[in-house]
C-alpha cells in the first residue's frame, strides 16, 4: 500500500503550474513558496516553474533543487512591465502552462494576471499576506488584482479583511504549514542558567527590534545574565538597532546573528520568543517566526498586530501585548523567566497548537484541491 501522499497524489491528473515572485530571499512567503514546492515534487503529479523578477536571491538555489525550473525574467529597466510580461506569455504558451500562482508585491500580481487573462489561464491570487492598517500603492494594485482573479488565498483571517475580502466566495485562508524535520535532534530546553531571549525577524521598519532592546535594561536588572539574540538579514535598520543598543548600555548582551538562513539552533537555546512589530500600514499575517518558536516549545511574547491572534492564544501559549511598549515586554518577558513551569507549560501549548493547526501537509493539501479545481476551471 502506497503512502497517504502517494494515495492523495493519485487523485489528481498531472497539473503545470507557473509561480510568480518578486525575489527568492530570506522573508517568510520565500520560505513558504520552497515548503509547497517541496511538497508538490513528493507528490510527483505536479510539474513547477518559478519565474523570479528579481535575481540572486538567498534562497535561489534552495528552490531550484525542488521547483522543475526555475527562470530568472529580465527587465529593460526598473519600471519596464511590458518586457516581463511578453516573456512569462510566451513561457506560459512554451510550457502549457494550466495555473498562474502570484506571491505578491502589487506589481508583480497586476503583471501575473496581466498574462493570466492574456493566456486565458487561471490565476490563484497569493498576494494577500500581510494585514495592513490602511492600503498603499502597492496594496493596492495587490487588491485591485486580486478583484480579477479565479481564486484567492491568504495565510490569515487578518489578512482578507484588511484587503475587503472576507466575505468573497473565490477567498480562503491557508495558513503556513511547519516542516517539522526542521527541528529535528533540536533540544526543547536551553542549558541550564540560559535565559536567552530570541527574536527572528529581517532588521527592517517593518520590525519593532527598538523597543525590545529598550526593554533590556530593566531584564537584565532582574535577570543579570539575561541575553538577547536578534536574527534576520538587513533590511535597513540593522545599523540603528546596534548603534541603540550601544547607547542605552547593552551592546555586551545583545547578539546580532544576520549570516544564516537557519534560525532554527538559536530558538533552541533561548527561553522565551518574541516579535516585536510595529503598529503600521505593513501588519502581519501569519508570522513564520512564531510558528518556529512554538515547534521548539517556547512560550511566545508577541505584538497585537495583523493576524498575529490567529497564531497565539493569549494567556495560554504566551502574551499578546501592545505594539510599541518597551514596559510590555519587561512585565512580561520577567513574568516569563520567574516562572519556568508557567513558562513551559506555554509552550508545550504552542506546539500542540501547532501540531493541530499549522501541519505541512494540511497546507499542502490546500493548494492542491484549488489548483485542481482551477485547472478544470473554464476561463473563457
Amino acid at each position: 500500500m502506497g503512502s497517504s501522499k502517494e494515495q492523495n497524489a493519485n487523485k489528481y491528473d498531472q497539473i503545470k503550474v507557473l509561480m510568480l515572485i518578486g525575489n527568492l530571499d530570506a522573508g517568510g512567503k520565500e520560505r513558504q513558496l520552497i515548503a509547497l514546492l517541496q511538497g508538490l515534487k513528493e507528490r510527483k503529479h505536479f510539474s513547477t516553474i518559478v519565474a523570479v523578477m528579481n535575481p540572486n536571491g538567498l534562497r535561489e538555489s534552495e528552490a531550484s533543487q525542488f521547483a522543475n525550473s526555475l527562470v530568472n525574467v529580465s527587465r529593460l529597466f526598473g519600471l519596464d512591465l511590458l518586457s516581463p510580461v511578453i516573456k512569462l506569455i510566451r513561457l506560459v504558451k512554451r510550457e502549457n502552462i494550466q495555473v498562474i500562482h502570484t506571491w505578491g508585491s502589487g506589481i508583480w500580481d497586476l503583471v501575473g494576471l496581466l498574462v493570466a487573462k492574456f493566456c486565458r489561464v487561471p490565476m490563484l491570487h497569493g498576494g494577500i499576506r500581510l494585514s495592513p492598517s490602511r492600503l498603499d500603492f502597492s496594496n493596492r494594485l495587490t487588491k485591485w488584482s486580486a478583484k480579477k482573479a479565479e481564486a484567492i488565498v491568504a495565510n490569515s483571517q487578518a489578512g482578507l479583511k484588511a484587503f475587503g475580502f472576507e466575505a468573497d466566495p473565490r477567498t480562503r485562508v491557508i495558513y503556513n504549514g511547519v516542516d517539522m524535520s526542521r527541528f529535528e535532534g533540536l533540544p526543547e530546553s536551553p542549558p541550564e542558567n540560559h535565559e536567552n531571549l530570541c527574536m527572528v525577524a529581517n532588521f527592517s521598519n517593518k520590525k519593532d527590534h527598538i523597543s525590545l532592546v529598550a526593554a533590556m535594561p530593566a531584564i537584565l536588572t532582574s535577570f543579570p545574565d539575561a541575553r538577547l539574540l536578534l536574527v534576520g538579514h538587513d533590511a535597513g535598520t540593522l545599523d540603528a538597532v546596534k548603534a541603540y543598543a550601544l547607547e542605552i548600555g547593552v551592546g555586551s548582551h545583545v547578539e546580532f546573528i544576520t549570516d544564516t538562513l537557519k534560525p532554527e539552533p538559536y530558538i533552541a537555546k533561548s527561553r522565551i520568543g518574541i516579535l516585536s512589530t510595529n503598529e503600521t500600514v505593513h501588519g502581519e499575517g501569519t508570522a513564520n517566526a512564531l510558528l518556529e518558536y512554538m515547534a521548539l516549545s517556547k512560550p511566545v511574547v508577541v505584538s497585537d498586530n495583523g493576524g498575529n491572534r490567529e497564531v497565539v492564544k493569549d494567556g495560554e501559549s504566551g502574551f499578546v501585548i501592545k505594539p510599541g511598549s518597551p514596559d510590555e515586554i519587561v512585565k512580561h518577558v520577567n513574568l516569563l523567566l520567574a516562572d519556568a513551569a508557567r513558562a513551559q507549560q506555554m509552550g508545550r501549548m504552542g506546539k500542540a497548537i501547532l501540531i493541530e493547526k499549522f501541519g505541512m501537509d494540511e497546507m499542502i493539501n490546500a493548494y492542491v484541491d484549488i489548483y485542481q479545481a482551477l485547472k478544470n476551471q473554464d476561463t473563457g
